[in-house]
């Protein structure tokens, strides 16, 4: 009995040492895990963070309420994405380039992040989260990218710290579900190609990304995560915590419980050295910025961020453009669907065409006049490469005026329309003769010629919903409070519109002509056709093809490596090869400007009749490719003729010779002569 008393009184002793160790350490431990970090941000967030830990004072701070802790929530931030900030101490801003210490360099202030709009962020999460883990659909990965709705409110909590379905209830809305389909509505879809949808034979809820699989990811990787939490003050807002994830690329979702990743973060605006002078900008202002760039080392070997009160227009002007991409996407595969039901669907290969295939049976897509060509589908298809997502995808054909009756004789098209289709034609075949290469990245005729589509440029995600562009490309920033409208560039200010070479394809590789042109056709659609496009009565109605017509059309040209081919309704093409139709077309501009020279058809007839002639003539020069000598015959109105020569002796530059008019050399266009 004595035995079990004493070993019954060292439990109890030992149980309540446990006890007391276990409740000193919690009580220890606690206001590190949450106050601490808060305590933290109070007095980092910005550059003047070692002043303020110095003074020991948390002026400027963010406005966080130390006596509630709440867990923070990332939310990731792109370039041109909207926070609101507290300028801190202007009086010794530093430069913000480095290295181009110029005048007028835009110089840093320091300031303090306070938060960012609530929808706003957690949308921009949502998009992330969707980018980062989608899978293909269909599994075809060139197709867009799509997310279950409930992984998505597993995700967002394990990844993002957040939980949806409480952002709905403070937003408003009763479920999440009500929340996704607000947020990702119609008008959504068209600003960034994000939407609700219900797929499978379970009609399963999902939301859907326009982007590729690899843009999706690329997308998802660019961001940076920084730490927000519910405002105490305002439900629609998410207050800044002055904490920011230092992650590398790979690790960048990761759960973001790791307290070894959570760092302290700076933050800077970039302002104009005008407005720094003339003192613009007050410390302790509020105002909103926008997110620009970040920098782990860029604060003594921490986290920065910086921010530009003046909207940062090269990136908005590649957001706007991003948004009509994706417009011009969606529209795309809209007319797709319904070409694809008039056409009957894609049947033929383009490797396998071959110059005077056909006759095939056509429709008619899209009639240019600006252009001068019919574009058709034929129900040809081509295969993507990897880089693009792979799959078929049908191609449209080229068919110009000149091969079909459209045009009567009184021309129905300027000079202008016509000098612009046969630069078309030209870029197609200066790049046939060229080594085949890899075509990731080419895009369709119909993406070329109606969509611009740029495959191969960075995709910039459009993270502004206070930008509007009007009809003539004009960027305005919107006030959100007013919705007064501020012009602050426009989306094609950088083209040059002063094109001093008449061939303006000159220097470009053959994809970028081809670009240069889907450009120059996609304005065709927005010009009114009675004022600056093609004057209505040009054009004759009565021969003018209409979407929807069927045409007989042969296989004029194939350009496999920029994935396109012309057509033609002309017969005769049949064992033709491309390098013979592009001497033929020289020898006819030729011979077009030798009957030009020669005052019309009146001097062509002198010339043939002066076949068999024996005429005196001067040596011009000697051919370098060839047997062949340039002579100026000595009679009046006759041009330079290429002369071949029956005697032995060589001639030299200025020798005279006796020559015989041979008539006209078709072949080349040109006046025909024998030595």
């Amino acid at each position: 009995t004595d035995l079990f008393l004493i070993m019954y009184l060292k439990y109890c002793y030992f149980a309540a040492s446990v006890l007391l160790t276990t409740a000193s350490f919690i009580s220890a431990f606690a206001p590190l895990s949450q106050n601490a970090i808060l305590k933290i941000s109070s007095s980092s967030n910005a550059l003047q963070v070692s002043a303020a830990s110095e003074s020991g004072t948390t002026e400027g701070a963010d406005n966080v309420n130390i006596s509630t802790p709440m867990i923070p929530e990332s939310a990731s931030l792109l370039p041109g994405q909207i926070v609101s900030i507290r300028i801190g101490d202007t009086s010794s801003p530093r430069k913000a380039w480095k290295k181009r210490r110029r005048t007028g360099s835009p110089v840093l202030v320091p300031c303090t992040i306070l938060g960012v709009d609530r929808e706003s962020m957690v949308k921009w999460n949502i998009m992330n989260l969707l980018h980062r883990f989608g899978k293909p659909q269909k599994h075809d990965s060139h197709n867009g990218v799509v997310l279950s709705v409930g992984a998505m409110v597993k995700l967002y909590k394990h990844r993002m710290g957040g939980d949806l379905l409480q952002h709905a209830n403070s937003l408003g809305y009763r479920t999440i579900v009500l929340f996704l389909k607000d947020v990702f509505s119609k008008e959504s879809v068209r600003d960034h190609g994000v939407q609700t949808m219900k797929i499978g034979p379970k009609r399963e809820l999902v939301l859907s990304s326009s982007l590729s699989l690899r843009l999706a990811r690329e997308s998802a990787y660019r961001a940076e995560f920084v730490q927000f939490q519910p405002s105490l003050e305002n439900d629609g807002r998410m207050a800044h915590v002055g904490t920011t994830f230092q992650l590398e690329k790979e690790e960048k979702y990761t759960t973001f419980t790791n307290p070894e990743v959570v760092h302290p973060l700076s933050a800077a605006v970039r302002i104009s050295q005008s407005d720094s002078e003339a003192g613009r900008f007050r410390e302790g202002m509020e105002c909103n910025a926008f997110f620009h760039t970040y920098d782990s080392m860029g604060d003594n070997g921490s986290p920065l961020l910086t921010c530009a009160i003046d909207p940062p227009r090269e990136q908005i002007r590649d957001q706007m453009k991003r948004r009509n991409y994706v417009k011009r996407q969606i529209d795309a595969k809209e007319r797709r669907v319904q070409n694809k039901a008039i056409s009957g669907g894609v049947g033929r290969d383009l490797s396998d065409l071959k110059i005077g295939d056909g006759p095939f049976t056509a429709t008619v897509v899209k009639v240019s006049p600006r252009a001068g060509a019919v574009f058709v589908d034929a129900g040809v298809s081509r295969h993507r490469g990897k880089k693009t997502g792979g799959g078929d995808v049908e191609v449209l054909g080229m068919l110009r005026f000149d091969d079909i009756g459209v045009v009567d004789d009184a021309s129905t098209i300027d000079a202008q329309a016509e000098a612009e289709a046969a630069l078309i034609e030209a870029s197609l075949l200066e790049g046939s003769d060229e080594k085949e290469e890899e075509d990731d990245g080419i895009m369709t005729v119909e993406d070329l010629f109606m969509d611009d589509e740029e495959e191969g440029e960075e995709i910039v995600e459009d993270v502004s919903d206070l930008y509007s562009m009007d009809e003539d490309g004009n960027i305005s920033l919107v006030d959100p409070e007013t919705g007064e409208k501020q012009v602050i560039g426009s989306a094609d200010s950088d083209v040059d519109d002063e094109d001093e070479d008449d061939n303006i394809f000159a220097a470009m590789s053959p994809q970028e002509r081809l670009e240069a042109i889907g450009a120059m056709l996609e304005t065709e659609e927005e010009e009114d056709v009675s004022g600056t496009g093609i004057k209505e009565e040009k054009i004759n109605t009565e021969k003018q093809l209409e979407q929807g017509d069927k045409v007989n059309v042969y296989i004029r040209a194939v350009f496999p490596q920029s994935g396109r081919f012309m057509v033609t309704m002309d017969s005769s093409i049949k064992g033709k090869k491309l390098k013979d139709m592009k001497r033929e077309k020289e020898a006819n501009k030729r011979l077009e400007k030798l009957t030009s020279k020669m005052g019309g058809d009146e001097g062509l007839q002198n010339i043939l009749s002066s076949v068999g002639l024996q005429i005196e003539g001067v040596v011009k020069a000697k051919s370098k490719t060839g047997d062949w000598y340039y002579i100026q015959p000595e009679v009046e109105g006759f041009p330079v003729g290429i002369a071949q020569s029956e005697i032995d002796e060589d001639l030299a530059s200025g020798d005279r010779a006796k020559i015989r008019v041979d008539g006209i050399d078709e072949s080349r266009g040109q006046l025909a002569l024998t030595v």
